[in-house]
């Protein structure tokens, strides 16, 4: 028993030490900018919200407001950041020395996280990219070079983070079951769909697709009934990079009095990534 009761007392001690090691602090900090226009910077943290404010001192005055970021603060995966991430006047990274690092979002943040790069148009904002730090001697060893291996660093992995959240999801999702079969009109549909696609400047690329409806609706004038023509669904199955996707697609036929025309693409719906074992599955590979 006293064994047990020393073990846990170490172990509360262990934690306490980690948890004070890692808190955030409020204070005067001394800064690094890439504008170079500030050099100190007041503090303020609500330990009750979680948030903080932060006033740059200098040639310039500039106020940031961030809160926690919830999303990979909940994260319970493999993947592990060496900060607290927070957001809100651009991105803000805690660091377990207590030094913050201040960039702007940039980007799709939640794909080809490998790629992401320091962008310099997208962090000119305000002061720019800003460092933060009460180790005058750490603040005045930054320069351009560290702050931006710091910030492709950070987006990185942050973007790891929401990549692995997005998987979980992904991994659930299904393809919609398949609808009437008409070989004919399936080919006519998809060179439609990707005219439809290219005329939009879409990255996406269709390499598959079915028809959804399980029949066509036809299309009448409210007032006379006459056929104006029909509409059905098609999936279209997409690519980019080496994401897999799926949207559905709204064909339209119209109707010149005796027979219906060559389908054209009318709309698409909100696209869905799907694992691209199951995409693969469908076209038959």
């Amino acid at each position: 028993m006293k064994k047990t009761l020393s073990c846990l007392s170490i172990w509360l001690i262990v934690c306490t030490l980690s948890t004070q090691a890692f808190a955030q602090k409020s204070g005067k900090f001394y800064a690094f900018t890439t504008k170079g226009t500030n050099k100190k910077a007041k503090v303020v943290y609500n330990s009750s919200r979680d948030r903080f404010e932060i006033r740059l001192k200098g040639m310039r005055s500039f106020t940031y407001d961030f809160k926690r970021e919830t999303e990979v603060t909940n994260y319970k995966g493999s993947e592990k950041l060496p900060f607290k991430a927070y957001y809100g006047s651009g991105d803000m990274f805690y660091y377990p020395d207590g030094s913050i690092l201040i960039c702007s979002a940039q980007g799709n943040k939640r794909v080809n996280c490998d790629k992401i790069a320091f962008v310099e148009k997208d962090q000119t904002k305000k002061a720019g990219v800003v460092f933060l730090s009460q180790d005058k001697g750490k603040v005045e060893a930054m320069n351009k070079e560290k702050i931006t291996k710091m910030v492709v660093e950070a987006l990185q992995s942050t973007c790891k983070i929401r990549r692995a959240i997005d998987l979980k999801d992904i991994a659930k999702m299904e393809l919609p079951k398949e609808g009437m079969k008409n070989a004919k009109l399936l080919a006519k549909s998809m060179d439609a769909t990707k005219a439809f696609l290219k005329r939009r400047h879409w990255k996406e690329v269709v390499v598959g697709g079915y028809l959804f409806s399980k029949e066509w609706k036809v299309i009448r004038n409210k007032n006379t009934g006459i056929i104006l023509g029909r509409r059905f669904y098609m999936v279209g199955l997409m690519k980019k990079g080496a994401q897999c996707k799926f949207g559905y697609f709204t064909i339209r036929q119209n109707f010149n009095g005796s027979t219906f025309n060559e389908p054209f693409c009318e709309a698409h719906s909100r696209i869905y990534e799907v694992t691209c074992d199951k995409m693969q599955k469908k076209m038959g590979k």
